[in-house]
């Protein structure tokens, strides 16, 4: 059952977090290894030594840029997390792919965040989004017009659309340190984090709304392309 699921992750989540955290430390005073020579220095708009407190990041139109970016990035992603069942079932596709469309998505997905932040160090944050967000327009149309037609294309386009989904959760939090500081990075972020929240809204229950009206997923599919590649 799903209660007993979500208990036994849950505390078993928690056990790992309880040992892990016993070798978290800070890294001593003077180990942070310089750049490597012929690195491009990500692109920053504040100097190292300021750092905003979340009051003062909320008083900036560029926090609420980055919000409206996220929701709009976020929302495809989160389309086809909440619905790549009842996708794949109205299109008439067998259960083993979707089985493994879901087994190799958290792959894609972790990948994409270790790739394109490692990206992002040598390209700068402003560089890998342009990039990111329009391969993730590109997936989506993919899923759409190319998924559709085999479960072979359904996993492959899936996959694709994860790896180039699944950076917002490394390229927001760098970059909202790169423009606000890192002091209060953390609160900061927890605030430019709710967006995945807003973002899960469209992208789950407006796509089944808009699904339900029109019997298709193409006005779900092409308007999170369409938010992606803005």
């Amino acid at each position: 059952g799903y209660g007993k699921a979500f208990l036994w992750t849950g505390i078993f989540q928690g056990l790992v977090i309880v040992v892990v955290a016993q070798f978290l430390r800070h890294p001593a005073a003077g180990t942070t290894s310089a750049a490597k020579a012929g690195v491009a220095k990500p692109a920053q708009s504040r100097k190292n030594t300021d750092h905003f407190t979340t009051a003062e990041m909320l008083r900036t139109p560029h926090f609420y840029l980055l919000y409206l970016m996220f929701v709009m990035m976020a929302t495809g992603g989160l389309l086809v997390t909440a619905q790549a069942g009842p996708v794949a079932q109205s299109w008439g596709l067998p259960l083993a792919a979707l089985t493994t469309a879901l087994s190799l998505n958290p792959i894609a997905n972790g990948a994409s965040r270790i790739f394109w932040g490692w990206v992002s160090d040598r390209t700068g944050r402003e560089v890998a989004m342009i990039v990111a967000f329009f391969l993730q327009a590109l997936a989506l149309v993919s899923v759409l017009t190319l998924g559709r037609t085999s479960a072979t294309w359904f996993i492959i386009t899936l996959a694709f659309t994860f790896f180039t989904w699944g950076e917002v959760f490394s390229l927001f939090p760098a970059i909202s340190g790169d423009w606000f500081g890192t002091r209060n990075s953390t609160s900061n972020y927890s605030f430019l984090y709710t967006a995945k929240g807003v973002a899960a809204i469209f992208g789950g229950g407006l796509g089944a709304v808009l699904f339900q009206k029109f019997g298709t997923w193409s006005a779900a599919f092409y308007g999170s392309a369409v938010l992606a590649l803005l």
